[in-house]
């Protein structure tokens, strides 16, 4: 989507901060938001990149059935689309023959998945959507981003990067996916790639992905300002900036919870939770037990500009986690301003051993003057 002002940007890829373990890695920051009229980001920096290793699993680009319009039946797996218009993705509508069309439109497509995709903790890949999507896959809402209508907001600029549940694919039979997006205004659809079922290796080395649906809680008293998200109030995914999943001028303290079954064999020794990057301040509770503290401490929050440029990794003191039986977490974000929440994982339980191998490319020392300044305006 263009807007009709022109900004003089400045982009720097590299890396700053620190970890408890001192591992150096990098991460994405460069989403938009706009509620309204009001334009609260532009393309906010990429002043951090994360280096992952990406495997295509289930390649998805390329032809796609594709209607205007909107019906919550075209999620359905079993719905007709026998008639639709086919649509190449990625590309906007706009350069597939819907010139200045603004509004609703599904996307869908059918896929089938290896035997073991169940066991390699896919995740989907859509690129950048412009502006609004929710991800059904087999009839049941996945993922979201941004805000429907009527109180729209993007979320045109954020890489789409979503985990999905292993026991949601057909594993000999055909899938099907469908993506309601809403478009306000410019190019609209599923503009940039990639797209696609991937594996990603930081994920892989997890014993537990939390990554998903979390309830979700402000201090404040403020609602979404979209009144159903994922069919139940009071839920949130993770990861992904809490404005958007509704929540476009929150500012202050929220608290992410959930729980999660462990086998009854399950080695809680020497286990770490990792939260990746959070916006600004957090504070970990597994089972009622504090989580983190000393490593907060150690961390010299008050020594960092940036605060949710820290990757978060706590170590979970033995006796914590209750194998066999469910467990319950709970973490409250303070956000300071901009943009919050737990927005880039990594997110979950990790064995120290494979905390070590998580990619720590080197440090670039390229922080300057401007990128204090971009950061300081665009938030």
């Amino acid at each position: 989507m263009l807007f009709p002002v022109i900004l003089t940007t400045f982009v720097r890829p590299g890396t700053f901060f620190c970890t408890v373990q001192n591992i150096e890695m990098t991460r994405v920051k460069g989403n938009m938001l706009r509620n309204g009229f009001l334009v609260s980001a532009i393309f906010l920096l990429s002043i951090f990149s994360q280096a992952q290793d990406f495997k295509v699993v289930v390649d998805l680009e390329g032809e796609w059935k594709f209607s205007i319009g909107d019906d919550p039946a075209r999620a359905a797996a079993d719905f007709r689309d026998n008639d639709w218009d086919i649509i190449n993705v990625p590309g906007s509508w706009e350069n597939n023959g819907y010139t200045d069309y603004n509004g609703f439109a599904w996307y869908r497509k059918e896929f089938y998945v290896p035997e073991n995709m169940g066991s390699i903790n896919p995740l989907l890949l859509l690129g950048k959507i412009d502006d609004v999507d929710e991800v059904y896959i087999n009839g049941q809402l996945v993922a979201a981003s941004g805000v429907m209508p009527p109180s729209v907001v993007t979320a045109f600029e954020l890489q789409r990067r979503y985990w999905v549940p292993d026991n949601i694919f057909n594993q000999h039979e055909k899938n099907v996916i469908a993506i309601r997006v809403f478009d306000d205004w410019g190019e609209g659809g599923i503009v940039a790639g990639p797209v696609g079922f991937f594996t990603d290796d930081n994920n892989r080395l997890l014993a537990l992905n939390l990554e998903g649906l979390w309830d979700f809680e402000t201090f404040l008293g403020k609602k979404s300002s979209k009144h159903v998200l994922f069919q139940d109030e009071g839920k949130i995914y993770v990861p992904g900036y809490w404005e958007n999943f509704g929540y476009p001028n929150l500012d202050g303290k929220a608290t992410y919870s959930r729980t999660f079954n462990l086998p009854l064999n399950f080695d809680e020794r020497n286990i770490m939770i990792v939260l990746g990057y959070i916006d600004d301040l957090d504070e970990v509770y597994i089972n009622g037990a504090r989580i983190g503290e000393r490593e907060q401490m150690s961390m010299n929050y008050d020594a960092v500009r940036y605060k949710d440029n820290i990757f978060r990794a706590y170590k979970i003191p033995a006796g914590t986690l209750k194998p066999g039986m469910e467990n319950y977490i709970e973490v409250t974000v303070t956000d300071t301003g901009g943009l919050g929440g737990i927005y880039e994982g990594p997110v979950g339980l990790i064995s120290a051993r494979n905390f070590e191998l998580l990619k720590s490319p080197k440090k670039n020392n390229t922080w300057n003057i401007w990128d204090n300044f971009l950061k300081d305006f665009f938030e």
